[in-house]
């Protein structure tokens, strides 16, 4: 498929779909002779093994595996909230339902989905995503929630809701499925309280 693996840099890494969806990282060699940092593997050897049985070998130098690092631990460290960069954004879009990254004109990366709940939910509310295609944050008034996740099958999420309270869902696009018939979908599509079986409306999208 490749002989020698690379990258495909940034958010641009793509996705599987089998039984459960997969995203891919961002390292793209899918088992290549030559590894994304030039190193040869022993697929190469057996493939340069079989065609010296053939044909003559060119005469080109094995190569010799790249020098490597070792960096030991590695420390984040916060320096700032999504919600203090939106204070400066510039760029939202209002709407009655959440818009998909196609309508937004977002190809890759993430989109914050910002309401308020405008009905009294049960205790605790229940919020489910039901064609959640990606990964999902859950915040309420700033407070970390839970996280949703198509590839752990996550589509429901008890919060500490009530009327009033700020909702804010962080979507992560993982990856778009590089074929067959899912290869078309797009990246979110509704969002529901389902513990009142209301539908949640009039969104900011960043």
């Amino acid at each position: 498929y490749v002989f020698e693996g690379g990258t495909s840099f940034g958010f641009g890494a793509g996705a599987n779909f089998g039984s459960v969806y997969t995203p891919n990282p961002t390292s793209y060699d899918y088992d290549a002779p030559l590894t994304e940092a030039g190193d040869p593997t022993d697929k190469y050897f057996a493939i340069r093994q079989l065609v010296s049985k053939y044909l003559p070998l060119p005469p080109i130098p094995v190569p010799k595996p790249s020098p490597k690092l070792k960096f030991g631990p590695i420390f984040l460290e916060k320096i700032v909230s999504v919600f203090d960069l939106i204070r400066h954004a510039t760029d939202s879009v209002q709407s009655v339902y959440p818009l998909t990254f196609e309508k937004l004109g977002v190809p890759h990366g993430f989109v914050l989905y910002t309401t308020t709940v405008d009905v009294k939910p049960s205790d605790p509310a229940v919020l489910k995503i039901k064609t959640l295609n990606d990964r999902a944050l859950v915040f309420v008034d700033f407070e970390y929630q839970g996280t949703m996740s198509r590839t752990q099958e996550v589509n429901m999420l008890p919060i500490n809701a009530k009327r009033g309270s700020r909702l804010d869902i962080l979507v992560e696009n993982q990856g778009r499925i590089c074929g067959g018939p899912l290869i078309d979908e797009f990246k979110v599509r509704s969002i529901i309280n389902t513990a009142m079986n209301d539908r949640i409306q009039f969104f900011l999208n960043f």
